[in-house]
């Protein structure tokens, strides 16, 4: 029997090493079934998306406070009926770009730091190197919107990425995505969502830039027309309907027959692989087998009287995969031992398991200050001249001394005879001279 060395044939195991199940169990790192992780992806987003479901209202509703559209519909309806102004002194949103400015004041740089002399070399490469790809992504810039999400409503999200397009050698960009189209493991409750399980995103793009991406599939199977909740920010849902999804024939340039945009899903997610550790009896190095090979290594050592012990390990293989009506690709993901799609949390509603910012503390102040000042200026307005208690058909019109009555330049008219019987009288206010 000729032994050759066990290293070369029990390395690293990869991800495609065993098969993949579906939601609601441990799935596992081979190359899976599209069908199954379309299943499974589909569960995920739609328990993600109902636990967020009333966060993401109110995470809407604190962009549009700090943008200054703090009154509702229903609220200046009623005050433009009654002749008020929707007054707005916004004072959330200087706070909330001074915090987001002390962070643009204290950002931190990446360094690497040698735990020995001779490492100092290729720690100063590493830090230049990480220099260079984050000033060519602009990701300060992307951070520091993230940071601002996160004070805003409570979570902020960037995604870290290969590029090959501007660069044929690559670049890293770190792009800013929107919280409101971002979901994760409900079930995460640790700061920044180091503990979820997986995570993503629904992307709304041009037909033409997904063609582009997925260039061998159908234009039918490139809109995710599964994802059919409603944004709080949207006036509309997501078109559901697969006709309308694509052309057919002669309906070419027809209103409401082609969607010039399609919704595509980005997910990501760990399963837990299983392999063993022992020393290679011929190399008398440390090696790692896969399970089946570290049986048949272990039976067949055995005949000779060779023993052969291991110990079984687990550890996290990363994959991700993109969405539309089907699985439109799907692999190892794209940092083989973290997500690059990276959190940042406010505080936590315990709760609820979610996450919220400064502005749900300012919400009812501002919007107390706004009510008061309109009720305020309506008074000033209305009663620059007092109040007044008179008989009726002391004014010669009546209706349009009401309307004058407390502009300051008018003249109210009243007839000749109750002008002489004294029949209207001026209601003073309070500390007001006769």
């Amino acid at each position: 029997m000729t032994a050759e060395p066990m290293a070369d044939e029990t390395s690293y195991a990869t991800s495609d090493d065993m098969p993949e199940t579906t939601a609601g169990r441990e799935p596992s790192s081979a190359d899976p079934d599209d069908d199954a992780t379309f299943t499974m992806v589909k569960g995920w987003h739609k328990d993600s998306r109902k636990h967020l479901a009333d966060w993401r209202i109110e995470a809407a509703e604190c962009y549009a406070i700090v943008a200054g559209n703090q009154w509702s519909d229903e609220d200046k309806r009623v005050l433009t009926d009654m002749d008020r102004a929707p007054v707005v002194f916004n004072r959330v949103a200087p706070v909330i770009d001074s915090v987001s400015g002390m962070e643009v004041n204290h950002r931190n740089d990446t360094i690497y730091i040698p735990r020995q002399v001779e490492q100092t070399g290729i720690n100063d490469l590493l830090t230049n190197a990480a220099k260079f790809f984050r000033e060519e992504s602009e990701a300060e810039d992307e951070e520091s919107d993230a940071f601002y999400d996160t004070v805003v409503c409570g979570v902020g999200c960037t995604e870290t990425r290969p590029d090959f397009e501007e660069d044929p050698e690559g670049l890293i960009p770190v792009d800013r995505i929107d919280p409101l189209s971002a979901w994760y493991d409900p079930h995460a409750r640790k700061r920044n969502l180091t503990d979820r399980r997986y995570c993503g995103y629904d992307r709304e793009m041009a037909l033409s830039e997904a063609q582009a991406m997925f260039p061998e599939a159908d234009e039918e199977d490139l809109d995710a027309v599964w994802v059919h909740v409603q944004r709080p920010d949207e006036t509309e849902t997501h078109d559901a309907t697969p006709q309308l999804a694509y052309n057919q024939g002669d309906q070419a340039g027809k209103d409401g027959l082609r969607k010039t945009t399609v919704m595509i899903v980005y997910c990501e997610w760990y399963v837990r692989e299983v392999y063993h550790i022992g020393v290679d009896p011929f190399t008398k190095k440390r090696a790692e087998f896969t399970p089946a090979k570290a049986a048949l290594a272990r039976k067949r050592l055995a005949q000779f009287g060779i023993p052969f012990e291991t110990a079984q390990m687990t550890r996290k293989v990363f994959r991700n995969a993109f969405l539309g009506s089907k699985v439109l690709a799907q692999g190892k993901g794209r940092c083989p031992h973290d997500f690059s799609l990276n959190f940042i949390t406010g505080k936590r509603e315990r709760n609820t398991n979610t996450w919220y910012g400064i502005v749900r503390a300012m919400k009812d102040p501002q919007r107390w200050a706004n009510k008061f000042f309109s009720q305020i200026l309506h008074i000033i307005n209305s009663n620059a001249k007092g109040g007044v208690m008179a008989e009726r058909g002391a004014f010669e019109d009546p209706r349009k001394a009401e309307m004058d009555w407390s502009r300051s330049d008018s003249i109210i008219w009243m007839k000749p005879e109750r002008r002489k019987n004294r029949a209207a009288q001026r209601h003073h206010l309070p500390g007001r001279s006769r």
